[in-house]
């Protein structure tokens, strides 16, 4: 995990959207991720087939809508809730 996901966290916008998944223990889709993060419905959907592309989330179909959810252990879960914490702190402090 760690080498895959620390790939994505160098951009804002992948930052983002990890961080709503790491929010949650629910699956998101599409629409909520792009009201979450204010980004375009576009730019949400490449991030998530870059990330589905190295097998960093599961995506499950009810009705209509795709859900998804980061494909990690609680461990490395935690361990990325710490790193956000610090990363965005660190940028806090450029500021």
């Amino acid at each position: 995990m760690a080498a895959s996901i620390l790939e994505f966290i160098c951009d804002q916008a992948h930052m983002k959207i990890i961080n709503a998944f790491l929010a949650s223990e629910h699956p998101r889709y599409l629409r909520e991720l792009v009201s979450i993060c204010k980004l375009s419905p576009g730019g949400v959907s490449d991030i998530i087939k870059r990330l589905k592309s190295k097998n960093l989330l599961i995506e499950t179909k009810k009705a209509n809508r795709k859900y998804y959810q980061l494909n990690i252990t609680s461990e490395e879960k935690k361990l990325l809730k710490k790193l956000f914490y610090f990363f965005t702190k660190s940028q806090l402090k450029k500021r």
